[in-house]
């Protein structure tokens, strides 16, 4: 998904790149952190957190990507 937005928007804002990686790290740790629990035979609601913020962080990076720019252009 990142890669259509760098084409869509070829000069990302390294904010935008940074909190779009925190949220896939996020979202990935959760979701190991689900599986390890899974795989021990429990069921657990501790990985809620990990979603609500993963999801947090990539809205921001969507909102980051509208509102920031990379490269600024200075009117002559």
């Amino acid at each position: 998904m990142l890669l259509i937005f760098q084409k869509i928007i070829p000069n990302l804002s390294r904010l935008s790149l940074n909190l779009w990686n925190s949220a896939v790290a996020t979202i990935a740790t959760g979701v190991l952190f689900r599986g390890i629990v899974n795989l021990s035979g429990r069921s657990t609601t501790m990985d809620l957190p990990y979603w609500y913020v993963g999801v947090g962080l990539a809205g921001f990076a969507l909102f980051s990507m509208i509102f920031t720019r990379s490269v600024w252009v200075t009117k002559e």
